[in-house]
Formats: C-alpha cells, sequence, structure tokens
C-alpha cells in the first residue's frame, strides 16, 4: 500500500463518470470533472484550495469491439508545480511531455495515475471550460483542501 503524501500533492483530477468509445483495436476515453489545486494563500491558518472545472481525453489500444459504456472514474494526482500552474492558466497538459507514473511506480513523476487510465493511454488534460463564469474568469472556486483527500487517501498497489 502507498501512502499519498499531502505536503507533496500540488492538486488531483477527478472525472467520475468517464465514457469509454472502442472501434475494434482503438479505445477513446472522455470525460468531464473537475481539478482541485493547493492556493498559494491562506486564511485563518488553514490552508485553501481552488476548484476548477477540466475535461480529459485519453486514447489508446485495447478495445476488442465497437461500442460506448461508462467507466471508472479517472483520478490522477499532480506532483507538478509546472503542471499545476499550467492547468491554474488554462493551458492545455498532454502527459507524453511529463513524467507519468502509476501506482505501483516508488517515483512520484509529474502526474501519477490512480485509477481509470494505464500508461498505455496518451491523455490530454484541457482546463478549458466554454461558458460565461470561464470568459469572465470566475470558474475557478475557493474550496477546503480536505476536498482533496475525499476520494484519494491511499492507494493500493
Amino acid at each position: 500500500m502507498i501512502v499519498l503524501k499531502f505536503d507533496d500533492i500540488k492538486g488531483v483530477v477527478y472525472i467520475t463518470s468517464p465514457k469509454v468509445g472502442t472501434l475494434l483495436q482503438l479505445q477513446g476515453i472522455v470525460g468531464k470533472g473537475v481539478f482541485i489545486v493547493k492556493s498559494t494563500r491562506e486564511e485563518k491558518g488553514v490552508e485553501t484550495c481552488l476548484s476548477a472545472p477540466i475535461r480529459v481525453a485519453a486514447g489508446g489500444f485495447g478495445g476488442a469491439s465497437i461500442g460506448i459504456r461508462s467507466s471508472e472514474a479517472i483520478q490522477l494526482v499532480i506532483y507538478s508545480s509546472a503542471v499545476a500552474n499550467r492547468l491554474l492558466l488554462d493551458s492545455e497538459i498532454f502527459s507524453e511531455e511529463y513524467d507519468v507514473t502509476v501506482p505501483s511506480d516508488a517515483r512520484l513523476g509529474d502526474i501519477k495515475i490512480v485509477s481509470g487510465l494505464n500508461l498505455s493511454h496518451g491523455f490530454v488534460l484541457n482546463p478549458v471550460e466554454w461558458s460565461w463564469s470561464s470568459l469572465l474568469g470566475t470558474s475557478k472556486e475557493s474550496v477546503a483542501c480536505d476536498v482533496m483527500f475525499d476520494r484519494i487517501l491511499t492507494v493500493n498497489s
């Protein structure tokens, strides 16, 4: 069992209901969720976080049929300040540009896949939500950092 250290984590990505499409050997995964990142400011000695919408698109090989279905939740832990900052600035993240690891890896890497994807999936994280709130810069909300660990406390290796 690997215990995730709160101090090392810069942010998390939760995609609760991704959809998987398969076309013979090809497989694509898409979903919409939330990115939660530690804020640089503290309120009354309590660390705060920011929450923002995010989308993921992933693809790889491994399909065995033709169809669309729901999949397990995608959970990613962000250990890199560079990745967290890019997402906060509404810039896309391409997995092939960063060190992506899985729970069985001893090293943290930039992004650790906790569930829903594997290393054979290339993925894109897109923080841009096309809505009036994103255009006005109000799509990021302040939240308690405990939200970050509601689902990810320990990872079974």
